[in-house]
């Protein structure tokens, strides 16, 4: 349980000024748990009225306050450096998410770019494409393969360059001898 040090001050000043039996002496014991770190600060003062002490007592409560506001500073600065890096590892993972998206989502107009082109191919009777191979990668499209003569070959190049997504062809066909 973390006890803010104004509450912590205000507990420590309410049992200093309202102990009803002036010759007895009580004992405060405050924990204050500051999560991770675990600091304890345990305050035994006097806190009768009057009672021998209870200036030092006072003075003792004052500073353990200031002891109490300086370490729930240093826990700030220490949330707040690792809330600083939590949010630089998340954006790297979303920068990391992005890439690997845009890769597949790549990867899939591809394969969609390959199969057009290799389905117009085969469908075209001229080409009559089932011995060229269609590759794809990032629109860019590789015809590999035999074709029975000039026209076939000069037909495949414009069926594939036909298909949407394509961005260029490049022609590895040889015409059969």
């Amino acid at each position: 349980m973390l006890v803010s040090s104004a509450v912590f001050r205000l507990k420590i000043r309410k049992a200093l000024t309202t102990s009803k039996d002036v010759g007895m002496q009580t004992k405060l014991i405050a924990r204050i748990s500051t999560g991770t770190i675990g600091l304890a600060v345990l305050l035994l003062v006097g806190c009768s009225p009057g009672a021998p002490g209870s200036e030092s007592a006072r003075d003792a409560a004052s500073y353990a306050g200031k002891a109490v506001d300086e370490a729930g500073q240093a826990l700030n600065e220490q949330a707040d450096a690792a809330a600083g890096k939590v949010q630089t590892a998340a954006s790297r993972l979303d920068n990391k998410i992005d890439r690997a998206a845009g890769s597949v989502q790549q990867g899939i107009a591809d394969a969609t770019i390959s199969s057009k082109v290799k389905a117009l191919l085969i469908g075209d009777p001229l080409v009559q494409g089932k011995l060229i191979d269609v590759e794809s990668k990032a629109g860019v499209v590789s015809l590999e393969g035999v074709v029975e003569n000039n026209r076939a070959r000069y037909r495949a190049v414009e069926d594939a360059r036909a298909v949407e997504g394509v961005v260029e062809v490049v022609d590895r066909l040889t015409v059969k001898q």
